[in-house]
């Protein structure tokens, strides 16, 4: 499974949308909570060993930058 669908897989928790864009925004398209922020990284760290930080949300504010983050800095 490409790491973009896994990331597609875990924000499938927290979104209640029947799709997700790769362009889309963590907080403007996704409206995602600092909550559920912080059980998305978590579900990260556990499927890639990546530990995001909160200026990493900033840097890579879509699915697809976010994507390609964690496949870059993955441990798994």
């Amino acid at each position: 499974m490409q790491i973009y669908e896994k990331i597609v897989e875990l924000l499938d928790v927290y979104v209640r949308a029947d799709e997700i864009h790769p362009e889309d925004k963590f907080k403007s398209d996704l409206d995602l909570s600092s909550f559920e922020l912080i059980g998305f990284a978590t579900d990260v760290k556990e499927n890639f060993g990546v530990s995001l930080k909160v200026e990493d949300f900033y840097n890579n504010p879509s699915v697809a930058e976010m994507a390609k983050y964690i496949e870059e800095n993955s441990t798994k």
